[in-house]
């Protein structure tokens, strides 16, 4: 690093000019960033749902992964199906949205009431799948052939949603509520209200955050060194963001994590350069308004600045490296998005801190040289810390340090800390999780309502199972009466079994031609007459389908029925190879805790009886997709979470050449990880707070977020050890010149006290903005961070981490050589000019 300084300083002027190059290349694609967020339900590959999904996309492609909307009408009181004019509304809304060249498939109760009016008395009742049970509630469904929350199907959300709206304004005065709903809708709401939230945190972050910066290093002219790399690092990363987001799915949450992640450590490692600096140079003797300033001394400044902060800012920087890596790796796009965007953005800073930093001071070694070197309160505390007996240290942090590493308080201490920790970590192992489209809706915008609307008056009718069924034997027909007895016994097993094993699912409900629940099917032979279905069964000789003449009506039913439920474009000229149908989970929340237990006990229920009937079956669906994409990551989790603290605690092993370091930073981490999980599970589980009657911090959904234990394991555990290797770099330090270990651990308390604290109130900020958001999953997720700064800054880092390395002593540096016995300095209880002139040397 020491080198690197050299060189930068050498070239300086070429480094400030590639930087500068490079964002105005990258900077005009920064913005899109934001804007290519999504919301994806794609199956991961392996899983049931990837082979239902490939199964679909062959048999079924209007039935794969396509764009579904659905338009929802409401009105105050007595039935919406008595609304006058709602037929002349069904056919215009379909005329329009028609004319738009995207549709693949339109139902509502009145089109479909009217296509099966042939079948008389046999004529399914489709009125529960369209009317809510209080009739007050009626929706219309309508698809197109793109991925649903793909841009172009946010366009036709737009176009949709257009038409829907006037329409309702010109034909239904009726009406008191309106809208329609989507995936790609919840993408286009949550797109802006990410982009809203990357602005808040901006306008909320960045002032509060230069406030505390100028407090802490006193200048104006130096808060231009971490204006210059914010703003390097967040154009150069999120336009190299931009190209990624044309190669994954990036999560919703993804852009303003990562602005958050980018100011909180932005900042933190623009306070470890500023403040190492300065004090560098009141070592050299440089200080005083009117001191000369020779470059030589601004030059050894920086060059003693990068082989001590900047090793620190490399320790961090690989440590959150490390945590975000696994994370990438996870075989999900919207986990594995994230995780690479946290790469790159964290990455991309630190070489941006160790270059353009040290380029930037070089290139007006006076200008910034002079600043640093004032006499100010800053200066000042600096000058404490370099052993100038005319300024003392703070006398809070020598109160703090003596506190936590005298025996036998540091026990007492760490007891205490233990103890609330575990107390409050106990209630992780009640923890539960939920995957509610509320949560990624922002709250106030219209669509929320729409959705607790949909939920309330449909149950999970919004989001089926569709299944798929085809015979073993290839020689049997799908349009045949053998198959179709088979399915209707089969899924009767089916259906029993489910009950069986969870009762709550007895409502349930299977919609397929050979059999629907509660509802007497239509029979196959009545179904075969009426439509002209070749006798694929019998040898017998019918009537050639040429010579049968029938009605228009009677033939679209017919057409609608077996070209959508078969896989065949025309059933009358090919013969199909599968046919679909749906399961309706009602009473269940298809995407909660029991939605998990529900998609086992189906499979469970196919799985067992459907060989012995002949049939082979694919359940897709919404709902499988997705629990299977969230039982993937979280199968995942262990190994990542694992190969996580092992590859930490080997480079931090391997940096203070300790094994005893890293085992003792694993016994703090985890506090402020189990402090973090538990208040979390007591404030969005268990409503801990909802008397303060603000919805981000309630527990309306008695769950957590399903993404936010995943993400947030990575981001603490590279956090926490972010300002515990700063410490320990220090601590390290002063223990390398020669003093007692317990002297070197209260004088790096007290010299990087303030720092720490400084450091953890801006990045705490920083993740506060996000607990405004009105993204559920981010403000949880913000909750869950601004705790675990707090935490780890106040209580971990000034309490927890003292006591254990005082009692452990020397042996902290075990096996190392600062484990051997020093005869140094003896210890001094005030702190107060103990010290000589620091050595360079670090861990």
């Amino acid at each position: 690093l020491g080198r690197l300084a050299e060189v930068m300083m050498k070239w300086k002027f070429f480094v400030i000019g590639g930087w500068a190059l490079a964002i105005c290349v990258l900077g005009p694609f920064a913005p899109g960033f934001a804007q290519a967020a999504t919301v994806t339900v794609e199956p991961p590959s392996g899983t049931q749902g990837y082979d239902a999904l490939m199964q679909y996309r062959r048999y079924f492609p209007h039935l794969a992964l396509t764009a579904d909307y659905s338009g929802l009408l409401q009105v105050p009181s007595g039935r919406v199906l008595d609304t006058p004019g709602l037929a002349d509304f069904s056919d215009e809304l379909f005329r329009q949205l028609n004319e738009t060249g995207q549709l693949t498939q339109y139902l509502s109760n009145t089109t479909l009431a009217e296509l099966y009016a042939p079948l008389g008395s046999l004529a399914p009742d489709f009125s529960s799948q369209f009317v809510s049970k209080d009739g007050r509630t009626m929706i219309f469904a309508w698809s197109i052939d793109e991925e649903p929350g793909s841009k172009p199907a946010v366009n036709a959300h737009h176009r949709f949603s257009g038409i829907f709206d006037q329409l309702v304004k010109d034909r239904l005065p009726g009406i008191s509520f309106y809208g329609t709903q989507s995936v790609a809708a919840v993408t286009d709401a949550a797109t802006l209200a990410a982009e809203h939230d990357m602005a808040l945190a901006d306008g909320i972050a960045l002032p509060i955050s230069a406030l505390v910066l100028w407090y802490v290093v006193r200048s104006g002219r130096l808060l231009l060194i971490p204006l210059a790399t914010l703003m390097t690092s967040a154009a150069v990363s999120f336009g190299l963001l931009y190209f990624l987001s044309l190669v994954v799915n990036v999560q919703v949450i993804t852009p303003p994590l990562c602005m958050s992640l980018l100011i909180a450590m932005s900042v933190d490692y623009s306070l470890f350069l500023l403040t190492r600096f300065r004090e560098e140079l009141l070592k050299l003797g440089v200080g005083g308004e009117d001191a000369a300033i020779s470059i030589e001394s601004v030059q050894e400044a920086i060059k003693s600045t990068m082989t001590t902060s900047g090793a620190t800012i490399l320790l961090s920087g690989f440590t959150l490296l490390t945590a975000f890596a696994f994370l990438a790796v996870i075989p999900v796009d919207l986990i594995g998005s994230l995780g690479q965007g946290a790469c790159l953005t964290l990455g991309l800073m630190v070489v941006v801190n160790l270059t353009l930093a040290p380029a930037l001071l070089a290139a007006a070694p006076v200008f910034f040289g002079r600043a640093a070197s004032q006499q100010r309160s800053g200066a000042r505390w600096a000058r404490s810390i370099v052993g100038d007996r005319s300024a003392s240290a703070p006398a809070g942090w020598q109160w703090v340090a003596k506190i936590t590493t005298l025996f036998p308080w540091n026990i007492l201490w760490f007891a205490i800390v233990t103890a609330v920790s575990v107390s409050v970590s106990v209630a992780v192992l009640q923890m539960k999780t939920t995957d509610d489209l509320e949560q990624d809706i922002p709250t106030g915008d219209k669509l929320f309502t729409l959705q607790q609307e949909l939920t309330g008056a449909f149950s999970s009718r919004t989001m089926p199972y569709n299944i798929l069924l085809m015979p073993k034997d290839t020689s049997v027909a799908v349009l045949s009466a053998p198959f179709f007895q088979a399915v209707a016994k089969m899924l009767a097993a089916v259906e029993h079994e489910i009950i069986t094993q969870m009762p709550e699912a007895k409502e349930s409900e299977f919609n397929f031609l050979p059999y629907q629940t509660g509802r007497q099917p239509i029979p196959f032979q009545a179904l075969q007459a009426l439509c002209g279905i070749p006798r694929a069964e019998t040898a017998s000789v019918q009537e050639p389908i040429a010579e049968r003449q029938l009605s228009s009506t009677v033939s679209d039913m017919c057409h609608f029925m077996l070209d959508t439920q078969t896989s065949t474009e025309n059933y009358l000229l090919f013969d199909p190879e599968a046919m679909t149908g749906t399961l309706t989970a009602l009473g269940i929340e298809v995407l909660g805790e029991r939605g998990f237990v529900f998609l086992d006990t189906v499979r469970d229920a196919f799985a067992k009886h459907a060989p012995h009937y002949g049939v082979k079956y694919s359940i897709g669906g919404m709902g499988p997709y997705f629990l299977d994409m969230v039982t993937v990551v979280y199968a995942y989790l262990p190994a990542m979470a694992a190969g996580t603290i092992v590859v930490s605690v080997i480079f931090v092993g391997i940096a203070f050449r300790s094994v005893i370091i890293p085992l003792r930073s694993i016994v703090s981490n985890s506090l402020s990880l189990g402090f973090t999980y538990g208040l979390a599970v007591h404030v969005y589980q268990y409503g801990a707070l909802d008397f303060l009657g603000i919805r981000n911090l309630s527990g309306d959904y008695h769950a957590l977020p399903w993404i936010v234990p995943v993400v947030q394991f990575f981001c603490l555990i590279g956090i926490c050890l972010d300002y515990d290797i700063f410490l320990l770099t220090r601590v390290t330090e002063y223990r390398a010149q020669g003093m007692d270990p317990r002297v070197a651990i209260r004088k790096g308390v007290v010299s990087t006290g303030g720092i720490i604290t400084a450091a953890g109130v801006v990045m705490a900020i920083a993740f506060g903005a996000l607990v405004t958001s009105s993204l559920m999953q981010l403000a949880v997720m913000g909750f869950a961070l601004v705790v675990a700064v707090l935490y780890d800054t106040f209580i971990v880092r000034s309490i927890v981490n003292p006591a254990l390395m005082s009692l452990l002593g020397r042996w902290n540096w075990w096996p190392g050589e600062l484990s051997k016995p020093h005869y140094g300095f003896d210890e001094d209880p005030d702190l107060a000019g103990t010290a000589s002139a620091l050595s360079m040397q670090t861990c």
